[in-house]
């Protein structure tokens, strides 16, 4: 009976983990493609513009994730962490409703990036320990179909407001505001997800540097790879610019 309790959690925790990345998405997604045209069109920003905004908000993301795995290891509080990410969402839509320049716009992009960087690794880890002993993957797979989901509603959403009310800054504001509702939605779904407190242990710490010699071959090369592909990453706003401009 309380294996089958045990297991009962565990499905519940991924499917609520799930269903929070889903609508966080739908949020998400119904804002992010068509940002380079309300900041071209509407704000008469330049696509250079539009390129820094993009390289600060994604630079910046990406440093805080290593922070933010940090935190959640030291302090063993993975869910406040995720949570105040995905609440930094309700104040990123509030941000590009009120915003009145491109530079507004580089503001909103880098509360909505802060929130992201510190989400990602409790959110993770969350979905690590909720999965069931030799059911990482499958646990993993149902996330990201949840979340891949909330992305495909959320370009259709934004889409359909579009293309019903016309390319106008009146619509763009309109799909600002319908966008805060999933975010909403998802948020309401924390207080059921259980979070497993692990004891703060004071073990001695390492210095990662000292043990990169001990890194395999193969890792190592895959780390080169990655890198390269990385820096020579562009933007999805960058290509939904050229698209429109070719």
């Amino acid at each position: 009976m309380e294996q089958n309790k045990g297991e009962k959690h565990h499905v519940n925790n991924i499917i609520l983990l799930g269903l929070v990345s889903c609508f966080a998405d739908i949020s998400a997604e119904m804002v992010y493609p068509i940002l380079p045209l309300y900041l071209t069109a509407v704000l008469g920003a330049t696509p250079a513009v539009v390129g820094v905004i993009e390289g600060i908000a994604e630079s910046l993301s990406s440093l805080l994730k290593v922070f933010s795995g940090y935190l959640s290891d030291k302090y063993k509080r993975k869910k406040p962490l995720a949570f105040i990410r995905y609440a930094t969402g309700v104040l990123y839509k509030l941000s590009l409703l009120f915003a009145g320049s491109w530079l507004g716009i580089l503001i909103a992009r880098i509360v909505d990036r802060f929130g992201k960087g510190i989400r990602t690794a409790p959110r993770d880890v969350m979905v690590a320990e909720s999965a069931e002993n030799g059911h990482l993957g499958k646990s993993f797979g149902i996330h990201k179909a949840l979340d891949m989901l909330g992305s495909a509603v959320g370009i259709l959403l934004s889409f359909l407001i579009l293309k019903f009310m016309g390319d106008n800054i009146h619509s763009y504001k309109i799909v600002f505001i319908v966008s805060l509702i999933p975010i909403i939605i998802a948020l309401s779904f924390f207080p059921m997800i259980k979070e497993r407190r692990d004891a703060r242990t004071n073990d001695p710490k390492e210095k990662f540097w000292k043990n990169k010699g001990r890194l395999g071959g193969q890792l190592k090369l895959y780390l080169v790879i990655v890198t390269l592909f990385t820096l020579g990453n562009s933007s999805n706003s960058a290509q939904i610019l050229w698209e429109l401009i070719r």
